[in-house]
């Protein structure tokens, strides 16, 4: 399990599933489970493909992180 040497209030188990609430927030969250989708096959795809998936993966994290400070 995940957090396993975190005190049992603040153990996490699962990644939060987006929630689609017509705001930017829930815009954020699916773009965030899609780009974190597209690494699950990641050790299947040839190392070369690798460096581009964290690249946009990076992308989508400096997008949500911007958003967050534009509420």
């Amino acid at each position: 399990m995940i957090g396993d040497t975190c005190p049992p209030e603040r153990q996490v188990t699962e990644p939060a599933e987006p929630t689609d609430d017509g705001g930017s927030g829930g815009e954020v969250a699916a773009a965030m489970a899609a780009a974190l989708a597209a690494l699950e096959d990641l050790a299947a795809s040839p190392v070369g493909l690798h460096v581009e998936r964290y690249d946009a993966l990076h992308g989508t994290l400096q997008d949500a992180l911007a958003s967050i400070d534009q509420v």
